[in-house]
């Protein structure tokens, strides 16, 4: 079975981690998920969760992969403002730049990438934003904000009731989605990574930014 993985760095007791099964259509089928401490112990989890025969194939990863010399990278300013448009009230405090981001998601997020490519070398890593793909994929709305979303509500993925109501993983789930589109390529879905004039980051190729409606 191929497998996507997705991680939502955050500090202690607050790094959400998914599992996901990859297929050529959604949704996608979750397989196991939950909430740990570190980047570490997000990858330990996750790989318990593995089953004989199963291949890593993806990962997506809530937090910047990349950083640009001048603070806010286009593909930020692109995600802002589509999402502005459909309604996002505060697309600044939800759609933030790499400079105004704290220790927590910059440090850890670039930690989980360097682990999963010690694991393995050229592992596919797609760079996420949970909320605002919720925005873009018309699942939040301006009567629906997206700390509101519940799991069961995202149409694209497919989770056991139990899973359901436990709501810390979500935004990790949803990075595996942006892991499964940098693999398939759907319609509707885009590589924001190629935007970027001038940037760097301390992982190697392939990374990419993949998000839908933009």
């Amino acid at each position: 079975m191929r497998i996507l993985f997705g991680f939502d760095p955050g500090g202690e007791d607050r790094f959400g981690w998914c599992v996901v099964e990859d297929g050529p259509a959604l949704p996608l089928r979750i397989r196991a998920a939950g909430v740990v401490d570190n980047a570490r112990d997000a990858l330990a989890a996750a790989q318990q969760a593995l089953r004989e025969g199963d291949r890593v194939v993806a990962a997506g990863v809530d937090a910047p992969m990349s950083w640009v010399p001048a603070g806010d990278r286009v593909a930020d300013r692109t995600v802002r403002d589509a999402a502005r448009d459909l309604g996002l009230p505060s697309p600044w405090g939800t759609v933030q730049a790499v400079n105004s981001l704290r220790g927590a998601c910059l440090v850890q997020g670039i930690m989980v990438g360097e682990l999963l490519r010690r694991n393995w070398r050229e592992l596919v890593i797609s760079e996420a934003h949970p909320k605002a793909f919720l925005w873009l994929a018309r699942i939040a709305s301006p009567t629906l904000h997206h700390r509101n979303v519940k799991l069961a509500a995202i149409p694209q993925l497919s989770a056991p009731l139990g899973m359901q109501a436990m709501e810390d993983h979500r935004d990790a789930a949803i990075a595996a989605l942006s892991a499964w589109a940098m693999l398939h390529h759907p319609q509707g879905w885009r590589d924001l990574y190629v935007n970027e004039a001038e940037v760097y980051s301390p992982l190697a190729q392939p990374l990419g930014y993949w998000m839908l409606g933009v």
